[in-house]
């Protein structure tokens, strides 16, 4: 009380142009006056003026320069313990206000401690299991030693406290278990700061976008807060951001081949996604490698031989791999395409990956030479009585690759189309064994029910099949059905 204050006010002007015309307003605060004769400045001109009780600069600044403006005032003589706030104004020669600034200065009491708290929390925002640590600042801004002063801090609701961590630039705190709450006991000299810092750590439990509140007090004598500070942190979940992403290792594959598909679950959010699962069906044309089942983390399953499943929690800023094989069927046909695509989902949402393609490719298959249209390949060349047929003579059309082939027939008609095979050079459809209609006219074993002669038309009677693929040298199945017509009376079976 009845001290003196020196303000000082600095403008820049760091632009390229001069600001001419420009003006300075501070007010005197309230609770003190002005020191007669103490306004200065750098460049004209500063006044007192006294019936606005102001303080005023009006000048030019050029660019590039500044302006220091200083001026006192004595506080109050009576009143102490409060503080002193104190606002500069600029503004252009219009009166319009360019920018601001303010001080303050806080009035002590003669040969008597002032004692302040101040409080933060780091961080301001935290997620359900995380840790906050507390700072407390107790200040003495008064002329005299502050002795047995005492201060409290109640752990917050819905934390724990971090057993050790609390800490004083001072003797002494502790943490009371029984009551839950940090405590610092000790003096503070005229002038002289404590600061205490302690942890706590979030419930998992604690709801989201709730708030923790805190509050430090130092106690007097009479058990009453004669000083309060307040930090409060906000409950932040943060929120998962997942994307599914499917690759095969090949772009082409054969009947018979492998593709193995890897999936990619990412979380680029700020929270674990928990609980999510992952579904990949097996492909059609495709069975399940077992056993080739992988992920990064728990837990793939793979029992259901038709699809592959993962179910477990991706980090925050994380991802999950899972792979696994499937082999492509044998029956696949050639230039088919398998698509394959995988889906994530959890609670409220459900995303799917883009479908993946493989394309089927089949060997081309080099002409080859073939071996004749009967099993019994002595008699089967061309013009000679076949014996294979127990009815004849039925001469062989077909030159074959075996010995005693006459010398003006070739080796054998080559096959040029892949995944097609027969003994001669055509293949007929036989509708029936001995009725028409036939693709060539003509019955294999009955010539139009008039004789009983095989191999009325030198052909090989089968059917294509064109989905068939015999790949080295390996069994294949051919399905066939057969179905026969009633026999008509009086003809008995």
């Amino acid at each position: 009380p009845g001290g003196e204050i020196e303000y000082t006010i600095a403008v820049v002007n760091s632009g390229a142009g001069p600001a001419n015309g420009v003006s300075v307003i501070d007010p005197i605060p309230g609770g003190t006056t002005y020191v007669a004769g103490s306004a200065t400045s750098t460049l004209p001109t500063v006044s007192y003026d006294n019936t606005n009780n102001w303080v005023k600069w009006t000048g030019n600044i050029p660019a590039g320069g500044a302006v220091i403006i200083k001026f006192k005032v004595k506080a109050g003589p009576d009143q102490c313990d409060y503080p002193i706030h104190n606002r500069a104004r600029l503004v252009d020669a219009q009166g319009v206000s360019l920018l601001a600034a303010e001080a303050q200065t806080w009035v002590g009491c003669p040969e008597q401690p002032l004692l302040k708290l101040e409080k933060r929390a780091n961080p301001t925002s935290v997620a359900p299991g995380g840790t906050v640590e507390y700072t407390v600042v107790i200040a003495n801004v008064g002329s005299a030693p502050a002795t047995g002063v005492t201060m409290i801090d109640p752990i917050p609701a819905g934390t724990t406290y971090v057993a050790g961590s609390a800490t004083s630039t001072s003797p002494t705190v502790t943490y009371d278990n029984t009551n839950n709450w940090i405590k610092w006991n000790g003096p503070i000299p005229a002038g002289g700061t404590v600061t205490v810092t302690f942890k706590v750590t979030v419930g998992d439990n604690v709801p989201c976008d709730g708030i923790i509140h805190n509050r430090a007090a130092i106690i007097g004598a009479d058990g009453t807060a004669v000083a309060v500070a307040e930090a409060d942190v906000k409950i932040d979940c943060g929120r998962p951001e997942l994307a599914i992403k499917k690759r095969a290792n090949v772009t082409q594959v054969g009947p018979g081949g492998q593709i193995e598909y890897s999936i990619e679950i990412a979380n680029s959010g700020s929270a674990p996604a928990v609980g999510v699962t992952m579904i990949d069906a097996i492909p059609a044309g495709t069975s399940y490698v077992a056993g080739t089942a992988t992920a990064t983390a728990p837990t793939v399953d793979d029992s259901n031989p038709a699809q592959i499943k993962w179910t477990g929690t991706v980090p925050a800023g994380g991802n999950v791999i899972v792979t696994f094989k499937v082999e492509v069927s044998l029956d696949m046909p050639c230039q088919e395409t398998i698509w394959n695509r995988a889906v994530l989902f959890g609670e409220g949402f459900q995303l799917a990956s883009e479908a993946v393609p493989v394309k089927i490719i089949c060997d081309t298959t080099d002409a080859f030479t073939d071996f004749g249209d009967a099993p019994d390949s002595r008699t089967n060349h061309s013009s000679m009585n076949n014996t294979a047929y127990s009815a004849g003579p039925v001469l062989g059309r077909f030159p074959t690759v075996w010995d005693g082939t006459p010398a003006t027939e070739g080796s054998g008609p080559n096959h040029r189309q892949a995944n097609q095979y027969w003994l001669g050079d055509r293949v007929t459809s036989e509708k029936d064994a001995d009725l028409l209609p036939d693709s060539d006219g003509v019955t294999n074993i009955l010539n139009n029910g008039t004789a009983d002669v095989a191999d009325q038309d030198k052909a090989d009677d089968g059917w294509l099949n064109r989905d068939v693929a015999l790949p080295d040298c390996r069994e294949a199945v051919l399905k066939v059905r057969i179905s026969r017509a009633l026999i008509p009376p009086p003809v008995e079976r």
